[in-house]
């Protein structure tokens, strides 16, 4: 309700103050939730990327983990070959001495 006072002036009534008071708030609050709404989406998008690199990660360090126990399988071959390589050595190096032992000078 709109009162018109005798002078020209527009007065509005309590009740139509408090509307647009009303939309006003409304308008502010609605502002709020997009802004809520937004960030909301781009976590959620954050999120959902942060998993994907996480299961990409987690694919990587078992194929690094296979990698690694191949690796070490081939280092323990190649650990045992060595040491029969110096055993073999070593009694081709005593025998030697010993060869050289009986033969005189």
């Amino acid at each position: 309700m709109v009162t018109v006072l005798s002078a020209g002036w527009v007065w509005a009534s309590p009740v139509d103050d408090e509307v647009t008071h009303a939309q006003y708030w409304r308008e502010q609050k609605n502002s709020e939730w997009q802004a809520a709404n937004a960030k909301q989406q781009d976590a959620a998008r954050q999120y959902q990327q942060a998993q994907q690199k996480l299961q990409e990660a987690q694919k990587a360090a078992e194929a690094a983990k296979l990698e690694l126990d191949k690796q070490s399988q081939a280092l323990k071959k190649a650990t045992d070959a060595l040491a029969q390589a110096d055993s073999r050595l070593d009694k081709a190096w005593a025998a030697a001495d010993a060869e050289r032992k009986k033969k005189p000078q």
